[in-house]
Parts: structure tokens; sequence; C-alpha cells
């Protein structure tokens, strides 16, 4: 740079066996530029360093037993913490994504990119790396045909015991009187008939 990046080659021999020489310049390779030749002027352009960042969405919800798992999800890619880039993500992409072409290095300083995703409803995120997993969240599974019995009394702990004590009453006692009944109506008929029958018989 003290030479303001100038060259020169002199007291040069000019021919060699009645010939003239032909001069050219070349430049060792210069790490993150490309070289290239303009006559004896040497250019170089930078190569700006590029990376990628790409990662995997796994759910973790039992093959989507709920019926909860959303058609897409959102990915967000961030450079030193700041979002630059988001991409939808479906089933079709095998819950894959991939950010390309993107610069390494700002202001000298490798760029650490990193992702995130937009919130999605009844799972909790982790993320590893650049991969993230979508947990189920069971207690947000809203709990259908719950049965509550709002007329069991306070003591129904003691009901068992008050059944075994007081006798069965109701259907099964009527039914049991009323054979008895019967039993006993024609037991009477019987005898009536017999000492008609015998009274008769001493006439």
């Amino acid at each position: 740079a003290k030479d303001g990046w100038k060259y020169e080659f002199n007291d040069l021999d000019k021919f060699k066996a009645g010939q003239e020489i032909k001069y050219t310049v070349e430049e060792a390779p210069v790490a993150g530029y490309e070289t290239t030749y303009d006559g004896n002027n040497i250019v170089n352009t930078h190569q700006v360093a590029k990376t990628s960042v790409s990662g995997q969405k796994t759910w973790s919800d039992h093959d989507n037993q709920d019926g909860i798992r959303p058609d897409e999800i959102t990915v967000n890619l961030l450079a030193d913490g700041k979002k630059v880039d988001s991409k939808t993500v479906t089933a079709k992409d095998g819950w894959k994504y991939e950010f390309n072409d993107l610069d390494k290095f700002k202001a000298g300083q490798e760029i650490k990119y990193s992702i995130s995703e937009d919130k999605v409803t009844g799972y909790k995120t982790t993320v590893s790396g650049y991969d993230l997993t979508n947990i189920l969240n069971e207690s947000s599974i809203p709990v259908t045909n719950q049965s509550i019995n709002q007329g069991t009394p306070k003591n129904h702990k003691h009901q068992g015991s008050l059944e075994s004590i007081l006798p069965a009453t109701g259907v099964s006692s009527s039914k049991n009187f009323v054979i008895s009944g019967l039993v006993f109506i024609l037991f009477a008929l019987s005898s009536l008939g017999y000492v008609f029958i015998k009274r008769r018989h001493n006439d």
C-alpha cells in the first residue's frame, strides 16, 4: 500500500537470440480474491464468502393422533439475532428448509446465524442447531364427553354400607308379598274344600 500498489521492473533485456522478449506479470494467489489481468495490470476482485443454513422440523405428537397439526409453519432466519428472512414450510417439503447464498462475514466478523419459528398453537418448540422439534402440549387438548354427576349426595361414600344394612324394598318386596298371599289363599281354599268334602261324606 505504501507503493500505491504499483510495481516496476527495470533494466530488462529486450532481445534474446535476436528475438524480442515478451514480458508478462503474474501474481501469487491471494486468499479470498479472484485475480484477473489487463496487460501488465493486475485486478484483484474480492470473493464474498457465502454460506447456507438448512434444517428439518420434527413433530412429536404421536403421528398427529389428535389432528391438530397445522398444514404449514413459518421458519425465521436470524443473523446476529435479527430476523433477515422467513420461509413457509409444509409437509410437501418433507418439513425441511434451507436458506442459501448467505454472506458469511460482515465488517470482517463472521455472522452468527440462527433460526426461530412462529408460534404453533398446541405445541412447544425446541431448537437444536438449525433443527426444530414441536412437542405436543398435552394440557392443551380439549376434553370432551366428560360426565359429571351433579346429583350425587355428599355422603355417597356411606351409601354402600347403608345398602348392606337396610332390607331390600320396592318392586322385589311387593312381588314376594303377592306370591305369599296367593299361596296362603290357595292353602285356605284347599283346607275349606277338604272340610266340605269330609262333612258331606259323613252325612
